[in-house]
């Protein structure tokens, strides 16, 4: 037997027990309140139940809320990490090709300069070709030989200008004076300049 029954065979109990019509419609106005005592207990469990459902509810979606925020945030973590090496990886790039930009540079540099430098010597090597006397002849000299009998012989005239051309030619051979020639000396007989050639 629930309370509930229980409750009203008490009353029903006690409403049989007293005698006088006035009481007997106390008690009934008593049971009847109590009865809807009972149905707005009954009923405000129920909304209890019902509030404590939704509580349990709304409790779990707030979790799931902060579970999903959780993972979202960590995912921010994560991509803001993955960013962050990106950039690194960027910057490391573009130094990586400043410096071959740079390593490039200075390689090209190098090589001009070098190229320069063998321009320089290569003109030089022809300007000191260039200005070497040209030779037409070697003669070794008789005993009975001058300067001036070489450049009649080369040049077609026996004056100065003439014979000083083959003296300035030959001057670490013959020595500091032009008339001290010996036989036997082997002179370098120079083309003649433009200057001293017959028009």
């Amino acid at each position: 037997m629930d309370e509930q029954t229980k409750g009203k065979n008490i009353f029903e109990q006690a409403l049989n027990m007293v005698s006088n019509r006035d009481e007997k419609a106390a008690l009934a106005e008593t049971m009847k309140k109590a009865a809807e005592f009972e149905q707005k207990a009954a009923e405000m469990e129920q909304k209890a139940n019902d509030l404590q459902a939704s509580l349990t509810k709304a409790q779990a979606e707030l979790a799931t809320v902060k579970s999903t925020l959780a993972q979202t945030q960590a995912d921010l973590a994560t991509a803001k990490n993955g960013l962050s090496q990106a950039q690194r990886e960027l910057e490391l790039t573009r130094i990586s090709r400043t410096e071959a930009e740079n390593r490039a540079a200075a390689a090209e540099a190098k090589l001009k300069s070098e190229l320069d430098r063998q321009a320089q010597a290569a003109a030089a090597v022809a300007a000191a070709e260039a200005a070497k006397p040209k030779f037409m002849a070697t003669h070794t000299l008789t005993a009975t030989e001058t300067l001036s009998h070489l450049s009649l012989k080369y040049y077609g005239s026996a004056t100065e200008p003439y014979w000083r051309v083959i003296y300035e030619a030959n001057k670490d051979v013959i020595g500091p004076n032009p008339a001290l020639v010996r036989p036997g000396l082997v002179l370098n007989i120079p083309v003649l300049p433009d200057e001293l050639k017959k028009k």
